[in-house]
């Protein structure tokens, strides 16, 4: 098997949470992001299985490749650590990111402070995650000894991250989706 890096294994830890939570916020709440549909028509019924299945497929077999690794770094305290923490970062970057969504594509807008929240906390999460990409790759070092660049390459990392999210909530806009409620909308 081939030797898998630490680095991309710890990143598909936090798609897994991010895609995890996702997944539990469609199951269980409300909301639904939808195409325009004229009034008259039901919103479509959520399928349990074609949500469950490639998340439920992607947990085992990042399980099964950690479990089959020969690769020490992968057994490590830190790598433990590090996969936990962008999990978190994956959970609670989905919220915000769900929560933007929610406010944004809906019909009818909320008060703009209603906003703060989650885009402090997207916010602080995508300036964080370029530094952990950077002390895995180069060590705690780097970052005593470079804080200034490391600060401006997190700065500039979570600036790509926050325009990649405007550029969806855009686009998703201007394609005629919006996020429904499905008690009192349908």
């Amino acid at each position: 098997m081939q030797v898998i890096k630490p680095f991309f294994a710890t990143m598909f830890a936090l798609f897994v949470g991010a895609g995890a939570t996702g997944l539990i916020v469609q199951m269980w709440s409300p909301w639904a992001l939808s195409h325009f549909r004229s009034l008259d028509q039901p919103l479509p019924k959520l399928g349990t299985r074609a949500l469950f299945e490639l998340t439920t497929i992607t947990a085992v077999s990042y399980a099964i490749i950690i479990a089959l690794s020969n690769d020490p770094a992968l057994t490590t305290n830190n790598f433990i650590f590090g996969t936990t923490l962008l999990s978190v970062f994956g959970i609670v970057a989905s919220l915000a990111g769900i929560c933007l969504i929610q406010m944004f594509l809906r019909d009818r807008r909320g008060r703009p402070i209603s906003v703060f929240i989650p885009l402090t906390l997207l916010l602080g999460t995508s300036l964080i995650l370029p530094t952990f990409v950077a002390v895995q790759e180069f060590g705690w070092n780097t970052i005593r000894r470079d804080a200034p660049i490391v600060i401006v390459a997190a700065a500039y990392g979570m600036l790509l991250i926050c325009a990649v999210i405007a550029l969806h909530l855009g686009w998703l806009y201007a394609c005629g989706w919006r996020c429904l409620n499905r008690r009192s909308d349908a």
